[in-house]
C-alpha cells in the first residue's frame, strides 16, 4: 500500500500532537491529586504484565499503588502462567503490527483504562506525572502506546475499533 507524501505528513503531525498533549502538564489536575471525576473506585484501571524480578515493575507497581490509592492496580506475574505470557507477547505483537516493525518485548508493560476504555499503553518506569496525565485524558476513538526506542518515547496511534477491543480483553484478562 503506497502512502502519498501528504497522508504521510498528516499522520507524522498527528502523532506529534498526540504526544504533546500527553506530556505537557495539565492544568485542570491539581497538584497532587487526580481529577476527582476520574479518580473515582473501579474508574482507574492500571494491568501491568510484569515480574517481581524486575525493579522497574515493582517500582511502578508501587508508584501506582501509591499515588492512585482509589485506582485498581492488577498485576501478571509472567513467571505464574502461561497464559499471561501469551497475552504478553500478543499484546507487543499488536503494538508492532501498527508500529510496522517488530517491538522487542520489555517489562513492565502497562495498560491504562479510564471507565471501561483503555487509554494508553505503556512500556517502563514512567515519574509521577506522566501517570497523572494518563488518567486525566479522557477515552478517545483511539489508543496510543508508549515504547521506549534510541533514549527517547515513541509514540504508536492505534485506532482500529476492532484491535483496541482485543487490546482491551488481552489487558483485562478476557482476551
Amino acid at each position: 500500500m503506497k502512502t502519498s507524501r501528504v497522508s504521510l505528513l498528516i499522520i507524522v503531525i498527528f502523532v506529534i500532537l498526540i504526544g504533546l498533549m500527553i506530556f505537557q502538564p495539565s492544568y485542570n489536575v491539581p497538584s497532587g491529586r487526580c481529577s476527582e471525576t476520574a479518580q473515582t473506585k473501579g474508574n482507574i484501571r492500571f494491568y501491568i504484565y510484569g515480574s517481581i524480578g524486575c525493579p522497574a515493575c515493582r517500582n511502578v507497581e508501587k508508584l501506582l499503588r501509591e499515588n492512585f490509592k482509589e485506582a485498581e492496580v492488577i498485576f501478571y506475574e509472567l513467571s505464574s502462567s502461561g497464559e499471561y505470557v501469551k497475552n504478553f507477547y500478543s499484546i507487543y505483537e499488536i503494538i508492532g503490527e501498527a508500529a510496522n516493525e517488530t517491538l522487542i518485548p520489555y517489562t513492565p508493560l502497562i495498560g491504562v483504562f479510564v471507565g471501561d476504555k483503555l487509554v494508553s499503553i505503556v512500556v517502563g518506569f514512567q515519574p509521577l506525572g506522566f501517570w497523572k496525565n494518563m488518567v486525566a485524558s479522557s477515552p478517545k476513538d483511539y489508543v496510543v502506546a508508549f515504547y521506549p526506542k534510541n533514549g527517547d518515547m515513541e509514540t504508536i496511534v492505534i485506532s482500529n475499533s476492532e484491535t483496541i477491543r482485543l487490546l482491551e480483553q488481552l489487558f483485562s484478562g478476557k482476551g
